[in-house]
């Protein structure tokens, strides 16, 4: 029996498919044949809160590759697509890391501002799963990505800003002198002078 010739019918309270539907693939019976919710798969039926879940997280992670791949090339344009089209400035990755540390730990300064536009945090620390993360300013001092600095500096991020809780964790001004990238360094102790001090989730309030 062919996936399109006998579509499922729902059961009277519409959350479950009164029999099981032909093996194949889901999608292309939701493209042929809507409404399909709750969709089959092979033997079973999942209810349609699953499926909305499932589809939401598969429309999540092909955004985060796009991201990933605009970040490559330092695309703004992509990322304000994927801004509009509901992808988060501030949620953290698979890896527990937010956009914006990603942005500056690679260096793109162009995606960077575009993150900061709609409304992420220039001081927000992401740990990342593993605890190896820490604030945007970290990661471009870290790296000696001076503009990406800039741009966190105009927006209202904290130059003094320690990277986690404990005195071990450094500060940008810190990481810079560690790697040896002076100009960097100088341009954090400038940003540092007359800024007041703030912690994570007070950018927007330090910068303006």
């Amino acid at each position: 029996m062919g996936i399109l010739s006998s579509v499922p019918r729902a059961s009277p309270g519409g959350r479950r498919l009164a029999r099981s539907a032909p093996a194949g693939p889901a999608s292309l019976l939701c493209r042929t044949r809507p409404p399909c919710f709750p969709y089959p798969v092979g033997p079973r039926v999942i209810p349609a809160r699953r499926y909305r879940a499932a589809v939401t997280r598969r429309r999540e992670k092909k955004r985060r590759a796009r991201f990933a791949r605009a970040v490559g090339r330092d695309d703004a344009g992509a990322v304000r697509q994927l801004l509009r089209s509901g992808f988060d400035a501030r949620g953290p990755d698979a890896e527990g890391f937010g956009p914006l540390y990603a942005a500056a730990l690679a260096g793109a300064p162009a995606v960077a501002r575009e993150l900061l536009r709609a409304g992420a945090d220039p001081n927000a620390a992401t740990p990342g799963n593993d605890g190896t993360g820490g604030t945007p300013m970290g990661a471009a001092a870290a790296w000696n990505h001076t503009e990406v600095i800039r741009v966190l500096l105009a927006a209202g991020a904290d130059p003094r800003l320690r990277e986690g809780p404990s005195e071990d964790d450094r500060t940008p001004v810190e990481w810079a002198v560690r790697q040896g990238f002076r100009e960097a360094a100088e341009v954090l102790r400038a940003g540092a002078v007359g800024t007041p001090t703030a912690g994570p989730g007070e950018g927007a309030a330090s910068g303006r």
